[in-house]
């Protein structure tokens, strides 16, 4: 069996080693544990503040209102589809806790400590200095930019594909620890376990389609003395997934006659006028990829959205950013001997940011971004610390440098607990961003603060009148008001820009119906109903304008499908009264009798459905 050396430079490299007998396994093992606890511990203590924190922006339309993570079915016909195991662990939190948040909270620190365990069990393949690892691991662990990836429930996707691909590389390094034993049934089944985790990874997120090169340069760096042509030949069957996600995405939209390769992008609006080049998005990263170096080195000032300003043309910034990048590679390059370390965590940063921050147009700037790539960051900290850092004075720098950023991460992680003050923070940093302001007020709005939900609406207003989200919160403000005039206006005026939004032609139906204007709404929820059939405002509201209108049988039936999609326990149980009391007035008497029975479930303290529950059994003599 194969097994890593100490080299002169502290790495390891492969070589045969000596049998290990089992007392020293005995030894490791307790350690290892000691080390997964002790990160338990930090985690728990640092993100405990933000464990019980609230949805936020992407949120909404991937968990909040999808009804496919409330169908068991609907989601293992969509399994194997792009992101599904992903969505798969949403209904599983969503059949445990409903829509609370908790839940998704702790299932996502739960990953992220597994995470920071699975670096620090790499590292060790690759450092005989175990304080140096765990030093790394801990700092992957706390580093204030991974409070949104964890915080962020969505990013999920993000989290478990770094869970994947660390399971892959570890596999496809014990691979080569064994290559040459007598055991080849081993051999193939590490190797075939490393290429589905890869796999599994890419079908979380895109990026880790990336990965094959990771492989290849831990391999490069720590591996055997073999030639680099047999290490490549390792890697490419890990290429096959990557290239047909690639094809799907990339070159499909290309073949088709996109002009860019923008329709791969995140379901976030870049820019509401026009689309983004690769080359404008390039342009853009030359600069980002500086921000996100200052933001390791000096994580303040964080945002949850950056609004980064997409750069049009080539400028100075742009030319200096990509001139300091090749700096850093060839220097990464030409000292990888001197400075292995710090050569190889450069390397690993800059290729797991590959597949956001190059040419595919996404949102600029999202710190989620630099999870995986943490990794990298701090493989690099800890070679510049053991070069620069005796070892009298590394263990009080490491405590010192861990408690600090344990305390910036614990405060960033209370804004998150807290929407209306993470927003307003948000806003006073990035005052220019339409987006900040709709969802600053958003939150004041679920706050009761109608005036400054209407004030941050004004704001953004003056930014961007095209924007539509401005238009469901403005409508949103009116309907709470009882201005249904107003509320049609902006909701009119949103679906100028939008024509296909939900939330506005939902706004829109409600304040046509509040004006009395039936026909009009029932045609504005038609559509509503060809864009999303399993849409539970549309039938609901539809179900509504038949009950007022006396169209019992249609009430019902659009009743029982709003009962279908419903999660809120107060509108469920309306909508059980409701078709209660229209079956009633068809006649259906032992139907009714079932939908109030429901709706007493949900409210027993329901009187006006414990007098119709009494009614029908009066009919039923």
């Amino acid at each position: 069996m194969r097994s890593f050396a100490v080299s002169a430079s502290g790495c390891r490299v492969l070589r045969r080693p000596e049998r290990q007998n089992a007392s020293m396994k005995e030894m490791i093992l307790p350690k290892r544990s000691v080390v997964f606890v002790l990160l338990t511990i930090m985690a728990v203590i640092t993100f405990y503040p933000s464990l019980n924190g609230p949805w936020y922006i992407d949120d909404f339309p991937s968990i909040v209102e999808n009804q496919n993570i409330k169908d068991f079915q609907a989601i293992k016909d969509y399994l194997f589809s792009q992101r599904g195991i992903v969505y798969l662990t949403f209904a599983v939190n969503y059949s445990l806790n409903g829509l609370d948040p908790f839940g998704y909270h702790v299932f996502n620190l739960f990953i992220h400590i597994i995470n920071a365990f699975l670096v620090y069990v790499l590292l060790n393949r690759f450092l005989d200095r175990r304080g140096y690892v765990l030093l790394a691991s801990a700092i992957f662990l706390l580093h204030p930019l991974q409070t949104q990836a964890v915080n962020y429930v969505v990013q999920r996707m993000t989290i478990l594909a770094a869970f994947f691909m660390l399971l892959s590389i570890l596999l496809y390094v014990e691979f080569f620890r064994v290559k040459v034993s007598e055991n080849k049934a081993k051999n193939v089944i590490i190797y075939l376990f490393s290429i589905l985790l890869a796999a599994i990874a890419i079908q979380c997120k895109e990026n880790a389609a990336i990965l094959p090169v990771l492989l290849l340069l831990c391999n490069v760096y720590f591996g055997n003395d073999e030639s680099f042509y047999k290490k490549l030949k390792s890697v490419i069957p890990f290429c096959i997934f990557p290239a047909l996600v690639a094809f799907k995405m990339l070159l499909l939209p290309l073949m088709s006659g996109s002009k860019t390769i923008s329709s791969v992008a995140s379901s976030r609006q870049i820019s509401n006028s026009s689309e983004v080049t690769s080359l404008q998005y390039l342009n853009t990263q030359l600069q980002v990829i500086w921000l996100y170096v200052k933001l390791l080195f000096l994580p303040f000032g964080q945002k949850i959205d950056w609004a980064f300003p997409v750069v049009k043309n080539v400028n100075l910034k742009s030319i200096l950013g990509g001139l300091g990048l090749l700096s850093i590679i060839g220097f990464s390059y030409a000292f990888r001997d001197k400075f292995k370390l710090i050569s190889f965590g450069i390397f690993w940063f800059l290729i797991a940011l590959a597949i956001e921050s190059t040419f595919i147009p996404l949102d600029p700037v999202f710190e989620h971004r630099l999870y995986f790539p943490m990794v990298g960051f701090v493989v690099v900290l800890i070679g510049v610390v053991e070069k620069l850092i005796s070892s009298k004075w590394y263990k009080p720098f490491s405590i010192m440098l861990v408690a600090f950023l344990a305390i910036v991460s614990f405060n960033r992680n209370l804004l998150w607990a807290n929407p209306v003050e993470m927003m307003e923070d948000n806003a006073e940093k990035a005052p220019h961003a339409e987006s900040v302001w709709v969802e600053l007020s958003h939150r004041y709005l679920n706050a009761n603060r109608v005036d400054d939900a209407h004030m941050a609406l004004r704001k953004a207003l003056e930014i961007n009148p095209a924007y539509p989200l401005i238009y469901i919160n403005l409508s949103n403000i009116y309907l709470r008001k009882g201005d249904y005039m107003g509320a049609s206006r902006a909701a009119q005026q949103g679906l100028t820009y939008a024509p296909s939004e939900k939330k506005l032609l939902g706004n829109l139906s409600m304040s046509l119906t509040s004006l009395g204007q039936y026909p009009q709404s029932i045609a504005v929820l038609n559509k509503l109903l060809t864009i999303d059939p399993n849409n539970s405002q549309g039938h609901y509201l539809l179900a509504s304008i038949f009950f007022l209108k006396r169209q019992w049988q249609e009430a019902v039936a659009h009743y029982q499908s709003a009962a279908q999609f419903l999660d809120d326990s107060s509108k469920l149980r309306d909508c059980y009264h409701f078709m209660g009391r229209a079956l009633y007035n068809v006649g259906d008497v032992e139907s009714s009798v079932q939908a109030f029975e429901k709706a007493l479930a949900l409210n027993p303290q329901d009187a006006e459905s414990w007098l119709w529950y009494g009614s029908d059994y009066v009919h039923k003599g």
